[in-house]
């Protein structure tokens, strides 16, 4: 396994934690923070905001009229549902985003027609070729 401190190619590796490498960073420290202020804040909006919301609502008649409302018949058939929806969607969606996102492979064993085509539609080697 390659070491994940390993230096750039071209260097001596040194012993000293110090050898790690560092890359530079282009934005000010001001904008880091303001970046990182403004994704969470979103994510206070969009994702923990409504999470509040959906809870309050739920328990503000108290916890005894929520416990009853979701042992109905009906509330209970929804749940198993949803269970079951998300039992058989989310291997699915596994699979196939993995099967998507896999890089094809050459069947003599090479670099993938995909990664070695240029944008113009040939391999680079065709590309040679065509230009000598």
């Amino acid at each position: 396994m390659a070491d994940l401190a390993s230096p750039l190619p071209g260097t001596r590796a040194r012993s000293e934690p110090s050898s790690l490498v560092r890359l530079p960073l282009s934005e000010p420290a001001w904008v880091r923070a303001v970046l990182t202020a403004v994704a969470l804040l979103f994510l206070a909006f969009f994702l923990v905001l409504p999470l509040i919301v959906v809870f309050a609502e739920a328990f503000r008649e108290g916890v005894r009229l929520y416990f009853s409302a979701i042992s109905e018949p009906e509330a209970l058939a929804a749940i198993k549902l949803t269970l079951l929806t998300a039992a058989i969607c989310v291997p699915l969606n596994t699979a196939f985003g993995l099967a998507a996102a896999w890089p094809p492979r050459a069947p003599h064993g090479g670099r993938s027609s995909l990664r070695s085509r240029s944008p113009a539609g040939c391999s680079q080697r065709e590309r040679r070729q065509k230009v000598s």
